[in-house]
């Protein structure tokens, strides 16, 4: 046990000198002590945004921190707060003293002030302002931006431009853009390839069967974009929507890939009693567990677009049946196999509903 002991120690110790003589040894690492600024070019620079952190929450902090001993009251420094040169910017932007993420953001990247609302433009809303990332690049640098938060968040868009990107766009009357909200990366051509090599392989491997797969997919698509998601915005019930428009597209699929035979109905009985126990668990689970659907990730933005009335609760619940639904179809297509399996080497099956109690056979 001593010699281990001794091995780890001799470990640590090795481990320590090879950090040290790394730092030493990297000729771009600023060097200097408190209160002094080194000339020598940085290996990497830091941008940390806290979000909504300011000089009187920094200060709360370095109290809290800090020493309130009678006679000896002096606040904690912070790791930022220790650096040898600090600076202060105003927060107001070109329209308001109380401005939001996108123009505070540009502030930061680009250095210049701009409309609430606005993202990347000068006062005038028309000429591109650069930003931090732009010139860092033109210079060689590699650029990295780690977040927290969504891109529908104007903080990391602000230092991201060149994405194409969709957006919540509201005019007025005359058609000026008096409000705008990122919602997520435009990935619609990407994905219509990814979908015709996938369909392509299907038709390969599963000829004519594939072909009626690849129609499923496209009503279920149709069904979601055309149906679930206007009715939900209209205030129509989201998981009741969800559950009715749900077994169609199951009960559709199946049919689709198995035909009109006796055991695309056990596949389609079995579907529909495990989405009303998926529609049940879901309703007691938020509720068990008080969550009220304000945790989806679309949330802010849908309440952001107008959307006030509509019971995210719901929606959660909804989309709870929505992410469990492949499975269950998944399942419902075992069921179709092992049934059809059954029929076709003989076998009598029985279902039973009260064991000892009832049985019917189904052949």
């Amino acid at each position: 046990m001593k010699m281990f002991k001794n091995l780890s120690k001799i470990i640590v110790a090795m481990v320590i000198f090879a950090l040290m003589i790394s730092c030493k040894s990297g000729s771009n690492v600023a060097k200097g002590t408190a209160g002094s600024v080194s000339n020598e070019k940085p290996k990497y620079v830091f941008m940390f945004i806290g979000d909504g952190l300011s000089h009187v929450q920094a200060n709360a902090a370095r109290v809290y921190l800090g020493n309130n001993t009678v006679g000896e009251v002096e606040l904690a420094n912070l790791a930022f707060t220790s650096f040898p040169v600090n600076g202060i910017a105003t927060t107001q932007d070109s329209t308001s003293f109380c401005p939001d993420s996108a123009s505070t953001a540009t502030s930061f990247s680009c250095g210049v002030k701009t409309h609430s609302g606005v993202i990347g433009k000068l006062v005038d809303k028309t000429k591109d302002a650069k930003n931090l990332s732009e010139y860092f690049k033109e210079q060689g640098w590699k650029i990295g931006i780690v977040s927290t938060v969504t891109l529908n968040h104007a903080t990391p868009a602000a230092n991201a431009k060149g994405d194409i990107v969709w957006a919540i766009i509201e005019q007025d009357k005359d058609g000026k853009i008096i409000f705008t909200n990122m919602i997520d990366h435009y990935r619609i051509t990407k994905e219509i390839i990814l979908f015709l090599c996938f369909a392509i392989l299907l038709l390969l491997v599963s000829g004519f069967t594939g072909f009626r797969t690849i129609l499923s997919f496209i009503f279920t698509l149709l069904c979601i974009w055309k149906l679930i998601i206007p009715l939900s915005l209209k205030g129509y019930p989201p998981l009741l929507i969800s559950l009715v428009i749900g077994n169609i597209i199951a009960i559709s699929t199946i049919l689709l890939v198995a035909g009109l035979k006796k055991y695309s109905y056990v596949a389609i009985l079995s579907s529909v009693i495990a989405s009303v126990v998926t529609g049940i668990v879901a309703i007691i689970m938020t509720h068990y567990f008080k969550i009220d659907g304000a945790v989806m990730e679309a949330s802010e933005s849908l309440l952001y677009s107008g959307f006030q009335h509509l019971n995210l609760t719901q929606i959660f619940q909804g989309s709870v049946y929505l992410a469990s639904s492949g499975a269950i179809l998944d399942l419902s297509i075992d069921v179709l196999i092992h049934y059809r399996k059954l029929l076709f080497t003989g076998y009598t099956l029985r279902l039973v509903s009260v064991p000892f109690l009832y049985k019917k056979s189904c052949v």
